[in-house]
């Protein structure tokens, strides 16, 4: 995979020197941790847009898009959890 399948609206944060994530539409989301050599791209859990992402720390990683979706990692995002907003706006 890379950064041209995902669709114009791609938001791409840098946590350090070599962990690189980027989230865009249908709740992809892509990360590298070699300076944007190779990618991986979790399974998606979410069919909502991502309009932004970025790294709490080292293995929080949080995720935000449309109708109020955020999604959470605990593992440097490997795997993904919806958190309940409660609300239907776009974030």
């Amino acid at each position: 995979e890379n950064l041209n399948d995902l669709a114009v609206n791609t938001k791409i944060y840098s946590f350090d020197m070599k962990t690189i994530a980027a989230a865009g539409n249908n709740g992809t989301i892509m990360l590298s941790y070699d300076l944007g050599n190779t990618w991986n791209m979790p399974k998606s859990i979410t069919s909502n847009d991502l309009n932004s992402i970025v790294f709490a720390d080292k293995q929080f990683v949080f995720a935000a898009g449309k109708n109020g979706t955020v999604l959470m990692s605990r593992d440097n995002g490997l795997n993904w959890q919806i958190m309940n907003t409660g609300t239907k706006l776009d974030l």
